[in-house]
């Protein structure tokens, strides 16, 4: 009766410990889901953002969800916004603070700032104030290191509205990491089927098309100062 009596607790002690495990594989499940809104800035980009948690500190990216051809009817207006990049900040209550990094640089018509932050001088600093429920948010946007103010920056809104929640991508492991390292190595040796002539080549040809694009853009600044001094 004993030996019964101990199999039968050491079979519940399982099965609880198994529900236990269920419970924390769910529980760090969930934590891996990023939040993701749909939104709007002032000027009627629609960035789709994904946010890696809604508490302390906070990563994410934005994408613009319009195609090319509305994105170039916006630019031709005269105005200029977000369309792909990152962003970094900190929860505190309800309110997101921190900085957006734009990484698309569509038409080049984003405004550089005079210094660098995050390896790119396109960015700036937003202010997100969520509901309660997280369902929703209402900010301001602002470029360079300009602090948003409700009173001077009213018309730099961008809100949003919560869409879903979806699995955020597990980031490669070590030995993953590694190994890419060590294969992006001078003197490492070439894998099957690699072409390190036509690496060389095709580095060569971007280069060119960078220095090239440079020099085009530089000759468009002279031609516009030339035209601003004639004009004042």
């Amino acid at each position: 009766m004993r030996l019964v009596t101990k199999i039968a607790a050491t079979a519940s002690m399982l099965v609880v410990g198994a529900g236990l495990g269920a419970a924390s594989g769910s529980a760090q499940a969930a934590a891996r889901e990023a939040h993701v809104y749909a939104t709007v800035g002032f000027d009627k980009i629609k960035p789709e953002l994904v946010l890696d948690t809604l508490e302390g500190t906070v990563t994410g990216t934005y994408t613009a969800t319009q195609s090319e051809e509305e994105l170039d009817a916006i630019y031709r207006t005269g105005t200029y916004g977000i369309t792909s990049g990152t962003l970094e900040g900190e929860f505190s209550g309800n309110t997101l603070t921190g900085y957006w990094y734009e990484t698309a640089y569509n038409a080049g018509l984003q405004v550089y700032c005079d210094t660098e932050r995050n390896g790119t001088r396109v960015y700036g600093r937003f202010v997100l104030t969520f509901s309660a429920d997280r369902k929703s948010f209402t900010g301001l946007r602002t470029g360079c290191e300009i602090v948003p103010d409700a009173y001077e920056h009213s018309y730099d809104t961008w809100t949003g509205t919560f869409l879903r929640r979806q699995a955020i991508a597990a980031a490669p492991n070590a030995a993953s990491a590694q190994a890419k390292a060590d294969a992006a190595r001078p003197g490492s040796p070439a894998k099957p089927g690699a072409n390190p002539v036509g690496r060389i080549i095709d580095g060569a040809a971007r280069a060119a098309e960078d220095e090239a694009d440079a020099k085009a853009k530089e000759a468009a600044r002279k031609a516009a100062r030339g035209i601003l001094d004639r004009l004042f």
